[in-house]
């Protein structure tokens, strides 16, 4: 199998601007819809979900 680590990255890079984005959109709208403990644990699978995929590759 091919390494194919710019794909990967793009696709990090979008989740963290989905991360980024989302609660800058929702703020605005409505006062605090999002709680903060699940912007926390949004962040927390993002960062899970990239430490996983940097394992994996390592391996």
């Amino acid at each position: 199998m091919r390494q194919r680590s710019p794909s990967s990255l793009r696709h990090m890079n979008a989740l963290v601007a989905t991360a980024v984005v989302m609660p800058a959109a929702v703020s605005p709208k409505s006062g605090a819809t999002i709680p903060l403990w699940a912007f926390v644990l949004v962040i927390v699978a993002i960062v899970a979900v990239g430490v996983t995929m940097f394992l994996r590759r390592k391996r």
